[in-house]
C-alpha cells in the first residue's frame, strides 16, 4: 500500500499495485483498493488511458474470490479487461469454479445486511394477521429509520410450475414486497399471493442516504475460447464474471461494455459453440437501482440456448434508461458470415438510435444458411420475481419477465421482443416496436409466456406505438393458446388497449398501405371455454407430490377470487373424495418417459 494513501480523499489502484498495462492481472490490487476503500469509507478513482487486466480471481488458493464495493467508483475513462479466454462452465474443468463467480459485489453496508425472520412465534403472529392481496399493513415488530424489503417464502404451495421446455414443480410462494417506515405495504408492490404459512420471511434494508454510484468505465471481456460442443453435444451452463448488485439506490452511469474474440458465426457453422452467460450486469435481491447511459451489447446465442447481458431477480424499480444496444441491429456478410454491429447512436430520437444500414437485420434475429435456423444475438435482459421495471428512453432488444413482473414501462424506446408474465399495469409508449424472428418465428407484439400460463392479470396499453412488421406474415398483438396446466395460480387474459398504434415495413420503412391487416389474437376452440369452471378439457398435472402422501396434489388456488385461500375455495375438483389430492400415484409417473416433462392429463377432471 502507498503510505501517502492517508493523505489522500481517494483510493486508486495503483495505491496498492496495479499497473494497469493490460498484460499484468491486477485482480489482487484491484480487491484491496476497494477492501480499503470501504474501510475507511472513501471513493475509488480508475486512472486515464490505464487497462486493468482481470483474470485469475482465486489468488492462489482453494477459494474464488470477489471485489466488493460498497463505496462511490468513477473510473475515468479507464478500462478494465476481463479476461475469461480459458472460461467455462463445463464440469471437470480447471476454470469452472472461476467461472460461476461474479468479479464485482456492490453490496450494501454491513449493518444493512439481509437477515431471516425465523422465529415460529413471530411467523405464525404474521400469517394470522394475513399476508395477501387484502393486507395494507405488516407488522414486523422491528424498528427502522427507512423503508425495507421483505419477502416472505411459504412451501406450503409452490407457484410458477413451468409447463413444457425445462419444466418446472414450481417454487416456494414467494414475492417481494416493500413496507413504508410504518410498516404500511407500499403502493409501488402490492401482494400478489396468499400465505397461509411461512417457512421464513427475508429482510432488506433500504437505505435512500447509502446509496452508491459507479460511473465512467470501459469494460472488455475477452470471451470464452473453449469449445462447448463435444461429440456433438453443447454442455455447460451459465457463465458469471461481470457485477453483482445488490445495493439499494445504487446507479451504475456511463458504463460500455464490449465482448471481444468469441467464437464467430462462422465458427458455430463449423461445430464450435461457445459458452453462455448470466449476464454481465445482475441485480438481485435489492431495490431502485438505476442503469443509466450505458453501452450494452447482447450476446451471442451459442448453441440457440437463453444468453443474457442484463438479468435481474427479486428487484424492486429497476430502471435502464437510455441505455443502447449496438448489436440491436447487425450485417451478415452472406459468404463470410461476419457479423458486425450496424446500430448508430443519435441523441434526441426514439431510442436514441437508428439502424446506420439499409441492410440491416436485427441482432436477436434467427438467421438461415441451407435451409437451417441459427439464433443470432438471443435477446439483452431476463428477470424473475421483479416488480416496476422499466426501459426509458433506450434499444434493447428484449425484456423477458419470466416469473412475476408486477408493472412495467416501455417509454421512448426501440425493442424487439416482449415477452412477459405477471400483474399489474404495463406500459408501451411513444416507443418503436421490431417483429423478430427469434427461433425462427415471428414474433407477436405481446408475447405471453406459454411456459407459465399466457398470463398478465391487470393492463397493458399500447400508446403512439410504430410496429416494424415482416413482408408477408400476419402480425398478431398478443399470443395466447390454452392448456389446462396447473401453474400454481389462476391464469387471467389482459385488458389490452391500443391507441395510435401504427404499421410499417420492417424492410423499407414505409407505412404499410390502407387496409392492412392484423390479427389482434388468435383464439382456437378450447379457448372459447378456458374461462369457464369446466374447461372440457382435461387438466394436465405437473408431477408434484408437496405433501408426502404418495399421490399427485391437486390443483388448489383462490377459486372465488378474494384475494384468500381458504376452506372457502377448498373442493374437490376431480371428484374422488379427496380435497387437495388427485387418485394418480406419484411414483407411478415421476420417472414415466411420456409425461416426465410433458406432464400428466387427469383421466376425469376437466
Amino acid at each position: 500500500m502507498n503510505t501517502s494513501l492517508n493523505e489522500k480523499k481517494y483510493v486508486s489502484y495503483e495505491d496498492f499495485g496495479a499497473v494497469g498495462d493490460g498484460v499484468t492481472d491486477d485482480f489482487r490490487a484491484i480487491r484491496d483498493a476497494h477492501a480499503y476503500a470501504n474501510e475507511k469509507g472513501l471513493p475509488v478513482l480508475g486512472t486515464p488511458g490505464k487497462n486493468y487486466l482481470i483474470f485469475d480471481t482465486s489468488l492462489g488458493t482453494d477459494s474464488i474470490m470477489s471485489v466488493e464495493i460498497r463505496t462511490d467508483v468513477d473510473w475515468q475513462g479507464a478500462t478494465v479487461t476481463i479476461d475469461d479466454r480459458k472460461m467455462t462452465t463445463i464440469n471437470g474443468y480447471e476454470y469452472t469454479p472461476m467461472a460461476r463467480r461474479h468479479i464485482f459485489d456492490v453490496v450494501p453496508d454491513p449493518e444493512c445486511k439481509m437477515f431471516k425472520i425465523t422465529d415460529e412465534e413471530t411467523l405464525d403472529r404474521l400469517a394470522k394477521a394475513g399476508i395477501n392481496r387484502k393486507t395494507k399493513r405488516i407488522d414486523l415488530g422491528i424498528e427502522r429509520d427507512d423503508r425495507i424489503m421483505i419477502v416472505p417464502y411459504s412451501s406450503s404451495h409452490k407457484v410458477f410450475r413451468r409447463r413444457g421446455y425445462s419444466q418446472f414443480a414450481g417454487a416456494p410462494t414467494h414475492e417481494i414486497i416493500v413496507l413504508e417506515k410504518d410498516g404500511t405495504v407500499s403502493a409501488e408492490t402490492p401482494i400478489i399471493f396468499d400465505y397461509r404459512k411461512l417457512d421464513y420471511v427475508e429482510v432488506y434494508k433500504l437505505d435512500s442516504k447509502r446509496g452508491i454510484t459507479l460511473k465512467n468505465g470501459n469494460f472488455v471481456t475477452l470471451d470464452t475460447r473453449v469449445n462447448h460442443k463435444i461429440d456433438g453435444v453443447w454442455r455447460g451452463g451459465y457463465v458469471y464474471r461481470g457485477f453483482d448488485v445488490r445495493r439499494s439506490h445504487t446507479t451504475i452511469e456511463n458504463l460500455t461494455h464490449k465482448v471481444e474474440g468469441a467464437f464467430t458465426f462462422a465458427d458455430r457453422l463449423n461445430g464450435i459453440e461457445g459458452s453462455i452467460t448470466a449476464g454481465f450486469f445482475c441485480v438481485n435481491f435489492t431495490s431502485n437501482v438505476t442503469i443509466r447511459d450505458c453501452i450494452i451489447p447482447a450476446r451471442m446465442s451459442f448453441t440457440g440456448s437463453s444468453t443474457y447481458n442484463f438479468n435481474a431477480t427479486h428487484v424492486n424499480k429497476m430502471v435502464l434508461e437510455r441505455c443502447v444496444q449496438p448489436n440491436f441491429w447487425v450485417t451478415v456478410d452472406p459468404v463470410t458470415y461476419e457479423i458486425k454491429e450496424a446500430t448508430e447512436i443519435v441523441p434526441g430520437i426514439t431510442g436514441n438510435a437508428r439502424k446506420s444500414d439499409p441492410n440491416a437485420i436485427l441482432g436477436i434475429n434467427a438467421y438461415i444458411v441451407d435451409g437451417k435456423k441459427h439464433n443470432l444475438f438471443y435477446g439483452f435482459c431476463g428477470t424473475n420475481y421483479c416488480k416496476n421495471l422499466e426501459y426509458i428512453d433506450s434499444t434493447l432488444s428484449r425484456m423477458d419477465a419470466h416469473a412475476a413482473l408486477y408493472n412495467g414501462k416501455v417509454i421512448n424506446t426501440n425493442i424487439a421482443d416482449l415477452e412477459l408474465t405477471g400483474y399489474g399495469k404495463f406500459l408501451v409508449k411513444d416507443s418503436n416496436f421490431y417483429q423478430g424472428l427469434v427461433v425462427g418465428s415471428p414474433e407477436p407484439v405481446l408475447y405471453l409466456r406459454t411456459d407459465y400460463g399466457y398470463t398478465w392479470e391487470g393492463e397493458i396499453d399500447l400508446i403512439n406505438v410504430n410496429v416494424y412488421t415482416i413482408p408477408d406474415v400476419r402480425l398478431r398483438i398478443v399470443s395466447h393458446s390454452y392448456e389446462n396446466w396447473y401453474f400454481g395460480y389462476t391464469c387471467s387474459f389482459p385488458n389490452v388497449t391500443l391507441d395510435n398504434v401504427n404499421y410499417f415495413d420492417i424492410v423499407t420503412d414505409k407505412p404499410q398501405p390502407l387496409g392492412y391487416e392484423v390479427n389482434f389474437v388468435s383464439f382456437g376452440k378450447p379457448v372459447a371455454k378456458m374461462h369457464l369452471e369446466d374447461g372440457g378439457r382435461p387438466i394436465v398435472l405437473g408431477i408434484v407430490d408437496e405433501d408426502g402422501d404418495g399421490y399427485i396434489d391437486e390443483p388448489c388456488f383462490d377459486v372465488n377470487r378474494d384475494g384468500v385461500v381458504d376452506e372457502l375455495d377448498l373442493i374437490d375438483l376431480d371428484g374422488d373424495g379427496k380435497v387437495g389430492n388427485t387418485s394418480l400415484k406419484y411414483e407411478d409417473y415421476v420417472n414415466h418417459p411420456e409425461y416426465g416433462r410433458r406432464g400428466v392429463p387427469h383421466p376425469t377432471c376437466t
